[in-house]
């Protein structure tokens, strides 16, 4: 999260929230993250790609061909799919009104899930074409982050658009000069994380799956994944309203680092645990299974409760009253009841346990374990930048509030 200036922080701000300093374990874990995670990545789906999930085998086989990364196939359907999805998007509700009815992302993940599951029935062989372009459509993926990224901060250093913030050129580049920017009536920022990172997530899980079936290698462990990971994706873009009050989608500019999170590690890296139990025999024996799928559900209900209790209490506090909570600005409380009086970030730890029941599916491979950690950094890092939010956001009050509710994530321990 850069500041708003280079030589200074805004700290006396109590309206609205604004981005804290850039400390410079932040900015080493994002550059790490910007520089290393796209080549982590592509070593990742290469060792699937070619069947060789065992995370340190030797020989690893590296494509040294252009067409193994890019192919007119790859780059009609990255661009055709961002382009429907702008479409469906652009005629329901700004980003700054809030969503009535059904979301577009989710009517557009059912469509498009109804539309490849039409097909594996039809053509079956468009399904297994498509699956064979996972890699490349993450090297076109990128290369379309690089591409988007490049042209907005142009724009922005021309003044042709607003330049919101004011700091070193490679900062600007990397975390972005703005925090919102609309495209007709889209958010830019907000659209691809809701709208094209969350639904390609959930359709990649469909693909590798359907994939699957119709080779006659689908496992317990591959069903187990694709089907809860695609129940997770269809949840949250259900009620992507919550997604907006997300202090990292309030705050963080629309960059480089922003753009590889949601198009890049959004939808690849979450998928690469479907696709490893996809190309490797990973095998569970029933009690094993059973117990993950119990353990699985206990952080989809702490993760989905905590979400709504939050999201029912700040569309609107004065029926909410059974939940304890505390003024910090006229007019403004922050909740300390239900789950949210436990530990500071309920839905957090949901999401690390099922991301746990995910790992054990894969039998804890190196693959799944190396992802495990990648994941688990990511939470706590967003963790870091959520509770330096709030300190900015509440004030005094935080002090009160962390008095009660003193463990971030796990009671009684941390």
């Amino acid at each position: 999260m850069p500041p708003y200036k280079k030589q200074r922080c805004d700290r006396n701000y109590r309206h609205e929230v604004v981005a804290p300093c850039v400390s410079w374990q932040y900015r080493i874990a994002a550059f790490a993250m910007m520089f290393g995670g796209p080549l982590l990545l592509l070593y990742l789906i290469i060792r699937c790609e070619k069947n060789q999930c065992v995370l340190f085998q030797l020989p690893v086989v590296l494509p040294n061909h252009l067409s193994a990364y890019f192919s007119i196939t790859s780059v009609s359907l990255v661009l055709g799919f961002i382009l429907l999805m702008f479409l469906t998007s652009s005629s329901k509700p700004s980003y700054y009104e809030e969503i009535k009815g059904v979301p577009p992302s989710f009517s557009a993940l059912l469509t498009l899930s109804l539309i490849l599951v039409a097909l594996t029935l039809a053509k079956p062989e468009v399904i297994g074409t498509l699956h064979n372009e996972y890699l490349r459509l993450f090297s076109v993926t990128l290369v379309f982050c690089i591409m988007l990224n490049t042209t907005l901060f142009v724009l922005a250093q021309a003044k042709i658009i607003s330049k919101e913030r004011d700091y070193c050129l490679p900062m600007a580049f990397f975390f972005g000069n703005l925090t919102q920017f609309v495209f007709g009536r889209v958010e830019l920022k907000y659209f691809l994380y809701a709208h094209v990172g969350m639904v390609a997530w959930g359709l990649l899980d469909l693909l590798i799956l359907l994939n699957a079936v119709l080779e006659s290698t689908v496992t317990a462990p591959l069903i187990f994944i694709a089907v809860s990971q695609y129940i997770i994706v269809a949840h949250t873009v259900l009620f992507e309203n919550f997604l907006r009050s997300r202090p990292f989608t309030e705050t963080e500019g629309l960059g480089f680092f922003w753009m590889l999170r949601v198009l890049l590690y959004l939808p690849f890296l979450h998928s690469l645990p479907a696709y490893y139990a996809a190309v490797t025999e990973v095998t569970l024996n029933k009690p094993a299974l059973m117990a993950n799928c119990v353990f699985f559900l206990f952080g989809f209900v702490i993760y989905v409760t905590s979400i709504h209790q939050k999201e029912s209490f700040v569309s609107d506090p004065a029926s909410n009253k059974q939940y304890r909570s505390m003024p910090y600005f006229p007019g403004k409380r922050v909740m300390v009841g239900g789950y949210w009086a436990i530990v500071q970030k309920p839905d957090y730890l949901g999401y690390m346990i099922m991301w746990m029941s995910w790992a054990l599916a894969c039998g804890l491979s190196g693959l799944a374990v190396l992802v495990l950690l990648l994941i688990y950094a990511s939470v706590l890092l967003m963790l870091h930048q959520s509770t330096n939010i709030k300190k900015i956001k509440y004030g005094t009050t935080w002090n009160r509030y962390t008095a009660l509710v003193p463990y971030k994530l796990i009671p009684n321990v941390f």
